[in-house]
């Protein structure tokens, strides 16, 4: 098994993670319009399900599985302070 073989599904996971966070109403961008939301919640169950079926073909079932979702997690969890973060440093700055 190649470490870079599953870069691509992190990728996915992260970006899934992206989506999920931006059609949140904790998002600085929060998309008021129904439609925007419904588009980011297709791309989330896209994007991870393209992250488990990559890393299922490297890992295995299971592991794939869990890879993926910790991937998810990881965005989902980092996201929020990243976000309050560049909030503050442009309170700061600006």
């Amino acid at each position: 098994m190649n470490a870079l073989s599953l870069v691509p599904s992190l990728a996915f996971g992260l970006a899934a993670a992206g989506a999920l966070f931006a059609s949140s109403r904790h998002s600085p961008a929060w998309l008021r319009a129904t439609h925007r939301r419904h588009l980011l919640w297709l791309a989330v169950f896209l994007l991870l399900m393209l992250a488990v079926w990559l890393a299922d073909t490297v890992l295995g079932q299971w592991a794939g599985l869990f890879f993926a979702l910790v991937a998810l997690m990881f965005g989902c969890a980092l996201l929020p302070y990243l976000a309050a973060w560049a909030g503050l440093k442009r309170r700061i700055s600006g």
